[in-house]
């Protein structure tokens, strides 16, 4: 599915659509994007990168944890 210059509405309409197996969002002004991406981290095909929601680590586990059981 290609949604072109997509508001709020149009992508929440596009993802509901059981036949759209991905979306591309396509716009020529960036700023009602931003939302979206933040929330949904999508893939970055090309132009502009859009700023995402940070990057999470998985917590350190003790040394311990790691070890194999007897």
């Amino acid at each position: 599915m290609i949604a072109y210059c997509p508001d709020p509405m149009m992508l929440a309409a596009a993802e509901a659509l059981p036949a759209a197996r991905g979306l591309v969002a396509v716009a020529l002004h960036n700023g009602p994007l931003l939302e979206w991406v933040a929330t949904f981290a999508p893939q970055h095909l090309g132009g502009e990168a859009l700023p995402g929601p940070p990057k999470t680590t998985a917590p350190a586990r003790p040394a311990e944890a790691l070890q194999p059981s007897p």
